[in-house]
């Protein structure tokens, strides 16, 4: 008997470092998530006035209730694009990982069905995780006369296994979504089948990525911050840390825009790469088990400027 393909561990974890080659299109994946907000921020003003010197947050609130939930309304609706607008990115970054010489940003079939997987799945989940939280409140009710013991061994068991299952269902789950780019076809079965006997695997590699991801965005982020601390002290602004209210953190303003100028392409580029350090990996991986695979490989982009 044939041995079964597998999945090349250490070039699913390398995925993200190869993909960060392409600032450019790093950049405008992280400009494309942070879009929402950007329109949203500059209209916050119309709906309430920031608090002043002198006035009581409370009676503040108050006056400017309907403001307030006019921004917050605002401020949801632009997290929900931006959770669309991720998962594009995702798309965008799935495609790239599969086919290195194409290019980052394109909307078709391929981003349409990647899309519809992957809202499907999140549906889903929420789905058995309101199931599993019916299951174990009836549970909880049945076992509440018996002893606290016995109730709290079997709340905890239950809890166990019900994470257990959330766990074990999303590693087998996992690459139905890049598969589906990787084959051009929705990959239900192909995507749960290649996981299969492979759960440990991806277990580990997920861990790796995760451990990275936040050793790679702190240390980004530190640098980040000292970069901006750097240009706004330079140019001599202050900050009051004892400020009640937003306007008296900081009245220097010029140093302020200079610094947001100073970091804002790094902050668009780590936005990217975080969202490709959970991206890359499983597509990757998806490409060694597809059956119909595109081209792979560490091939050089194709654009010049993304050479930059």
């Amino acid at each position: 008997m044939s041995r079964r393909p597998d999945f090349d561990f250490s070039r699913a974890l390398e995925a993200p470092f190869r993909l960060m080659r392409r600032p450019l299109t790093l950049m405008a994946w992280g400009a494309i998530i942070w879009l929402p907000f950007l329109f949203v921020i500059p209209f916050l003003g119309q709906f309430f006035p920031l608090p002043v010197d002198g006035v009581d947050v409370e009676v503040w609130m108050e006056q400017n209730l309907e403001g307030w939930l006019a921004a917050q309304l605002y401020s949801q609706l632009a997290s929900w694009l931006q959770i669309f607008l991720g998962i594009l990115v995702a798309a965008w970054a799935t495609r790239v990982t599969l086919t290195p010489r194409s290019r980052g940003f394109a909307i078709g079939m391929d981003e349409l069905r990647y899309g519809l997987t992957v809202i499907v799945l999140a549906i889903a989940f929420v789905v058995l995780l309101v199931a599993l939280t019916l299951i174990g409140t009836a549970a909880g009710a049945a076992v509440w006369t018996a002893g606290e013991d016995v109730r709290g061994g079997v709340i905890g068991l239950y809890i166990l296994a019900a994470t257990a299952l959330v766990v074990w269902l999303a590693l087998r789950t996992c690459l139905i979504a890049p598969m589906s780019m990787a084959t051009r076809e929705f990959a239900v079965g192909a995507g749960w089948r290649a996981t299969g006997g492979r759960v440990w695997k991806l277990l580990g590699l997920i861990i790796l990525v995760w451990l990275l991801t936040v050793v790679v965005t702190l240390s980004a982020y530190a640098v980040i911050a000292l970069l901006g601390g750097a240009v706004f002290f330079g140019l001599g602004g202050r900050i009051d840390f004892g400020a009640e209210t937003p306007v008296q953190v900081t009245q220097d303003w010029m140093p302020l825009l200079a610094a947001a100028g100073a970091v804002v392409l790094p902050v668009l580029y780590l936005t990217g790469l975080s969202q490709v350090f959970g991206i890359a990996p499983l597509a990757s991986a998806a490409a060694d088990l597809a059956p119909l695979q595109r081209e792979t490989g560490d091939a050089p982009p194709a654009s010049s400027l993304d050479s930059l």
